[in-house]
């Protein structure tokens, strides 16, 4: 009875005239007999297409005296085609079951997010360098050699090559400045690199210029560029802020390693009378320098084994300017205004085994965790630094050994590997970063 109601309201609505013939019908699944929504009905003589409804029915009108091919389909269940014979004024009550389907899915690979995967690998290019170029990789590449066919190559990161451009011999590295910019270094010259709708051009830039003005500044806040006067051969140095706005000059922060500098001055009183005096001379001309740096490199006492650059890197995170001051054994923190917001004694430096800590030390942009890069065993460990009490937080040791050229981007740390003794190319690949929350 209750059916029967549901016909006539629908026969109401639609409002047929007398001569057309109307087929009501119910889509149900075969085993079921659940009504089924959806499904897409067609009535292919006429080209006609209806839905059925939450209750599985629908409804078809035709003026046509003939047979009817009717069609019905739907997602997870196999096609029913039928032909139904109708007359003027004819009303057709039909039940259309379907039976359900399995469809096959295309196999899929899985991983281990902790195991490496391979981000770049080619049978004709070695990876010399590399850089992350928001979703691609920058690569420097060659099939023979970087002296006969070196290029700079674009992929993103399905391993896809974007595009490529030839460059001149013997590239050294690619470098990114405090304005985020790619150059490529070479011996005796500097390019830089611009990407522009995913196509690469190089342009030459003045070698004095970039030595002067790029090279020494490490970052940069909305006010002022960072920037240091080190030089390798000299054990001590200075960080200074130019400010934008005013073109004024300040101090940050005067770094020394006060075991290094105290050798090699000592170094001056080595040397005979006469070099002392020559010492003297060149120190006259040279403001910045006194006699016993002089003296010291006089002795050669920078190309020596004692000798050890000190490293003590700058980084703008969330617009504070951290120093991470390893002869002080103090990180310090400044605003962007350049006032000294705290410092805090640091350990993570000083290890138990004194030779596993590589002094480097890696900025994640996106998280703004800070990495230090340890080495043992030929196994690169990268463990994260606790900005507020010095020590370390976690740490991921990478599964491959003896990589090259780390970096670390959105929790990832990318890297360049080529199994020991083997034959294949160097590739990227990627390890997921342990992050301490």
């Amino acid at each position: 009875m209750k059916k029967l109601l549901i016909f006539i309201l629908l026969l109401s609505v639609v409002s047929l005239a007398y001569s057309q013939s109307v087929i009501l019908g119910s889509v149900v699944d075969a085993m079921s007999k659940a009504p089924i929504e959806g499904a897409h009905v067609f009535n292919q003589i006429e080209n006609k297409n209806t839905v059925s409804n939450n209750k599985g029915h629908f409804i078809i009108s035709t003026d046509l005296k003939r047979k009817l091919k009717i069609r019905v389909s739907h997602l997870g269940y196999s096609n029913y085609v039928d032909w139904v014979w109708l007359r003027p004024g004819d009303t057709l009550y039909l039940t259309i079951e379907l039976k359900s389907t399995a469809y096959e899915l295309k196999p899929f690979e899985t991983y281990d997010i902790r195991k490496p995967q391979q981000m770049f690998h080619s049978p004709v290019h070695y990876v010399h360098d590399f850089d992350i170029e928001g979703n691609n990789l920058l690569l420097i590449t060659f099939s023979r050699s970087l002296k006969k066919d070196p290029k700079l190559t674009l992929c993103d990161l399905d391993e896809n090559i974007v595009d490529e451009l030839t460059i001149d011999p013997e590239p050294i590295r690619l470098h990114r400045d405090f304005a985020d910019r790619v150059f490529i270094e070479y011996e005796s010259k500097v390019q830089l690199v611009v990407i522009e709708n995913d196509q690469l051009a190089l342009v030459d830039v003045n070698l004095s210029q970039y030595a002067s003005s790029v090279k020494p500044c490490k970052d940069s806040t909305n006010k002022q560029i960072l920037f240091s006067d080190q030089i390798w051969y000299l054990p001590r140095f200075n960080y200074y802020a130019f400010d934008i706005s005013d073109s004024m000059f300040f101090m940050l922060r005067h770094i020394v390693h006060e075991k290094v500098n105290h050798m090699m001055r000592w170094e001056f009183y080595d040397l005979p009378i006469d070099a002392q005096r020559q010492a003297r001379k060149i120190a006259e001309h040279f403001p910045e320098m006194d006699k016993q740096e002089i003296g010291g490199l006089m002795n050669g006492f920078q190309n020596s084994i004692f000798y050890e650059e000190p490293y003590a890197p700058l980084f703008v995170s969330k617009d504070t300017i951290i120093i991470f001051d390893h002869y002080s054994d103090h990180l310090y923190r400044y605003s962007g205004n350049l006032e000294t917001v705290d410092s805090i004694e640091i350990s993570y430096h000083k290890p138990k085994k004194r030779k596993t800590w590589k002094k480097q030390i890696y900025l994640d942009s996106k998280s703004d965790i800070f990495y230090g890069l340890y080495l043992q065993n030929g196994y690169s460990y990268l463990k994260q630094i606790d900005t507020k009490n010095g020590g370390v937080v976690s740490s991921t040791k990478l599964q491959n050994q003896f990589v090259k050229k780390i970096r670390v981007h959105n929790d990832y740390a990318y890297y360049i590997y080529k199994p020991h003794s083997s034959p294949t190319k160097p590739f990227i690949y990627r390890e997921l970063l342990s992050i301490s929350q």
